[in-house]
């Protein structure tokens, strides 16, 4: 009895070593990753926190409001609050730690880009801003970009530029542009009452026929 006792046990070990064996552990270190979906509510400036009311993040976490660590500045100093975002969460399971990283402020960028384009560069007033490359002129579309995330109309845009820069910072100066547009129907419809006039003017005033010589 003591003999099928050992055998059961010692079989008993080697099937639960076994098992164990084949079961992957986590290593202590190991990071695993998560897709963040969400509009940023808080931003903590000083412990670059990001306030996030966040979809139902799938494998982690249900749809909620949380902080989230940024560990990269320059991450951080891209967002603003009102921002729809999609980021990385990374989590260490080991010590439940935390943060978010690849930061894409979603969608309004083709808004800021037509927005920019109608400014020229500050640092010189000879080139576009939206192609420009100076650190200056970056750090402008990022501005303007955020603006724009952030509710801000191309018309305050526009008048927050020409407050700072004066209206030499528009490529196409905004009285230009609206006495344009102006003009259009103006001329529109004095082409149109040229061609009534002359259509009336004929009317009455028909060509005079050729008198024919008999023979």
């Amino acid at each position: 009895m003591k003999q099928i006792t050992l055998i059961f046990a010692t079989t008993l070990a080697i099937g639960i070593l076994w098992s164990c064996a084949r079961t992957p552990v986590a290593a202590p270190g190991e990071t695993k990753y998560y897709k963040l979906r969400g509009t940023i509510m808080r931003l903590d400036k000083d412990n670059r926190v990001a306030t996030i009311k966040h979809e139902k993040i799938e494998g982690w976490m249900e749809a909620m409001t949380m902080d989230f660590p940024v560990r990269e500045p320059t991450e951080f100093t891209r967002l603003v609050v009102g921002a729809e975002v999609t980021a990385r969460v990374c989590q260490t399971p080991a010590d439940f730690q935390f943060w978010i990283d690849q930061i894409e402020v979603a969608n309004k960028s083709a808004a800021a880009k037509q927005i920019q384009a109608r400014f020229l560069a500050p640092c010189c007033f000879s080139e576009n801003l939206a192609v420009h490359q100076s650190p200056s002129a970056t750090e402008l579309r990022e501005e303007i970009e955020s603006m724009v995330v952030t509710g801000k109309s191309e018309v305050q845009v526009v008048d927050e530029m020409v407050r700072r820069y004066g209206e030499r910072v528009l490529r196409e100066p905004r009285g230009t542009r609206q006495l344009t547009l102006m003009w259009i129907p103006v001329l529109v419809s004095l082409a149109g009452l040229a061609l009534v006039v002359g259509y009336l003017f004929r009317a009455a005033h028909p060509p005079a026929k050729t008198a024919t010589q008999s023979p």
